[in-house]
């Protein structure tokens, strides 16, 4: 006796959507949720590795990133590339989110992954600086004045609605300017162009660096007690011996991060990068395991480059968002 296939449906969530769905503190608090996941052990998140496309420069690489959660009960997988040598007008990144219903294992939603790696990624930084940047932090300093230095500060403000002096670095003066006339009139705050990297990190509680630069451009002993500093792209950009001369090194996961940033970094660093040096991960701070910020001298780096958990809860959240307000396009998939 024949079964009949299953109608199978998607819906359609493009970027724009995504970015009109989602509020930061949205996003922030589904980053948390997916620490607390890791933390607690109640996801399922499968080791990931990129497959670079260009041997043997390996600038350029596409990856997979699935996660289960069980306390959203969503399953998925984000796809996207990372190209750091990318052809001219072609965006770094794009993605791609595949959730799923993990009793049937069937497709339930396309989620544009771009727009959520550019909040997730903010709003990890944002979570780590909830629990490791000083509760009164009042200046931020911007390196990269790209899409993510956008929704770094965005998130930043989420969690330290104190900011109020936000210092900008880029190597293009026209970027800078770019980023004030589209953040000032969604961020009160005072923004100070500057000429250097060591001019923007001056006098700061919290550090973004979300630059794609290959060599550090933000040497350890510029960051002053009491500052947060959060690499976006671990040590790419950020002098490693920060690891070892902060007073805390966190990770967002050592399980996702340990192969990537400890064991086999994307591109050579200039000095190499010790476990030993590692203080904790987000999951284990989240949960209580151990205590982030313990004083308002303590120098605080955090880096992490992403994993399934925290983009599966970003779209699930704006995929849940999407349904209640008929927000979409439905696919047909048979």
């Amino acid at each position: 006796m024949s079964t009949r296939e299953p109608d199978v449906e998607v819906i359609l969530i493009t970027k724009s959507q995504v970015e009109g769905l989602l509020s930061f503190p949205e996003v922030v608090e589904a980053v948390e949720l997916a620490f607390r996941s890791v933390g607690e052990k109640t996801c399922i998140m499968p080791q990931k590795f990129p497959m670079f496309v260009d041997p043997p420069k390996n600038l350029n690489f596409l990856i997979a990133m699935p996660a289960y959660l069980r306390p959203l009960n969503i399953a998925g997988c984000k796809w996207c590339n990372l190209y750091f040598d990318q052809q001219p007008g072609i965006p770094t990144l794009w993605g791609l989110v595949i959730l799923n219903d993990p009793l049937t294992g069937l497709p339930v939603a396309l989620v544009d992954g771009t727009s959520v790696t550019n909040m997730r990624t903010a709003g990890h930084a944002a979570v780590a600086a909830k629990y490791l940047s000083k509760a009164d932090s009042s200046t931020v300093a911007i390196l990269g004045c790209g899409a993510e230095g956008r929704t770094h500060l965005q998130a930043m403000k989420a969690v330290r609605p104190s900011l109020k002096r936000v210092q900008l670095c880029d190597i293009r003066d026209e970027a800078m300017d770019s980023f004030i006339e589209d953040v000032r009139p969604r961020v009160d705050a005072e923004f100070v162009k500057t000429a250097s990297p060591r001019e923007a990190v001056r006098g700061t509680d919290i550090v973004c660096m979300t630059t794609t630069s290959n060599t550090p451009i933000v040497m350890h002993d510029w960051i002053e007690p009491g500052c947060f500093v959060a690499g976006a792209y671990s040590f790419n950009d950020l002098d490693p011996m920060l690891s070892k001369t902060a007073d805390k090194w966190v990770l967002g996961s050592i399980e996702s991060d340990e192969h990537r940033i400890i064991d086999h970094p994307g591109r050579p660093l200039s000095m190499p990068v010790s476990k030993s040096d590692v203080y904790g991960d987000m999951g284990q701070i989240v949960t209580g395991q151990k205590p982030g910020r313990q004083n308002d001298e303590e120098r605080i780096v955090y880096t992490h480059l992403g994993m399934g958990p925290l983009d599966v809860a970003v779209a699930a959240r704006a995929y849940e968002k999407a349904k209640a307000r008929g927000i979409g396009e439905t696919l047909r998939l048979n």
